[in-house]
C-alpha cells in the first residue's frame, strides 16, 4: 500500500497514515479497498453537475 512519495509526504505523515491503515485492518476493513471505494464515490458525476459544468465552461 502506497502512502505517498517522500518529498511530497513527510515521514511523520507517512507514519500516521500507516498507523491509520493498521487500525482499519484491526477493525476488519481493508484500507486499500476502502480508498478505492472512496475514489469511485468521489468521481461520480450527476447529470445536474454535468449540465452546470457545461454551462459554466461555455460562458465567456
Amino acid at each position: 500500500m502506497g502512502l505517498g512519495r517522500w518529498p511530497d509526504v513527510p515521514l511523520s505523515e507517512a507514519r500516521e497514515r500507516a498507523s491509520a491503515a493498521r487500525r482499519q485492518l484491526r477493525d476488519g476493513v481493508d484500507p486499500i479497498q476502502a480508498r478505492q471505494a472512496a475514489m469511485r464515490h468521489e468521481q461520480r458525476l450527476t447529470v445536474a453537475d454535468a449540465i452546470e459544468r457545461c454551462f459554466a465552461a461555455r460562458q465567456p
